[in-house]
Formats: C-alpha cells, structure tokens, sequence
C-alpha cells in the first residue's frame, strides 16, 4: 500500500511562521522609525522653506516698513567664522507695532499660498495672524523673528537675528 505525502507537516509550516513572525519583530519597528523621520525631516523643511518665504518677503518689503528709529536696541553683531574678536556694537530698530507683518501679507504679496501654511508633520495650519517682527540696523541690514505655532518647540522659532 502506497501512501500519499503531499503537503506540509505541522511542524513544517510552525516553523515557517515562526521564521516570518521573528523577520516581522526586526522590520516592522525599523519601517516605523523611518516613518518618524520622514514625518521630522518634512517638519525641518517647512520651517526653512517658511523662514524662506518671509525672507523673501523681508527683501521685497524692508524698505517700506516703517521702524522706530527713536528706540534703537543696541546689540553686539559677530562674525560666526572670525568669533569675539569681530564684534561691533550696532544699533536695531524695530519695525512700529502698527505695521505688525503676518503670514497674510505673505500670502496677499503672493509669496505663500493659503493652504501653504500646513505643518506637515502634524497636519495643523499655522495661524495666519503670526507676527513677523523685522528689525533692521543702521547699515539697512534686515532680520527678523517669528514663532510658528503649528510645530512643537524648540523648532518652531524663526530667528535671523543674532541678538536675540
């Protein structure tokens, strides 16, 4: 009599699994870690591609922005490379609290487009009432400060001014 042994045995297709659940246990967490950091690099690249735009804007705009001469803020400017033997003191002035900068005039110059202004890490739209502080010094150099409130701290300052 002739028996017919197609097929697995039990502990055939056990140890299969068992070889697919421990390969599983390595690669799963790692695809999720790689998910993270994708989900911070994009975060990382909205911010920049944000301190971007109100450069831009900052360039197109310095200039007619009203500033408070009357108070100027004195701040010691640096050369990053040449270290505390380049300091010299200069003067900043603030732009006037009534000619407040925010992401809507980004958008109203057409620099940023509304639905732009998106978190994509947490998906949260950043509010478009965020001021934009601009300071200039004496040799019309332009910097300036915001907060994004769409990312989490400490990455949500945008900050070109080496005072502060």
């Amino acid at each position: 009599m002739k028996l017919n042994n197609k097929g697995f045995t039990l502990v055939e297709v056990i140890s299969v699994i068992l070889i697919i659940a421990i390969l599983a246990g390595f690669v799963i967490p790692s695809v999720f870690g790689y998910f993270d950091t994708s989900k911070e690099k994009s975060e990382e690249i909205f911010v920049k591609e944000m301190a971007r735009v109100i450069e831009n804007y900052v360039a197109l705009n310095g200039r007619n922005i009203s500033y408070d001469m009357a108070n100027p803020i004195a701040v010691e400017k640096c050369d990053p490379l040449l270290g505390d033997s380049s300091c010299v003191n200069v003067n900043a002035y603030r732009n006037k609290t009534t000619d407040k900068i925010t992401f809507n005039d980004l958008i109203s110059e057409g620099l940023v487009q509304d639905g732009d202004i998106i978190n994509p890490k947490t998906n949260m739209e950043c509010s478009l009432d965020t001021e934009i502080v601009v300071y200039r010094d004496d040799d019309y150099v332009y910097c300036f400060m915001t907060t994004l409130d769409c990312v989490d701290a400490p990455n949500n300052k945008i900050n070109t001014c080496l005072f502060e």
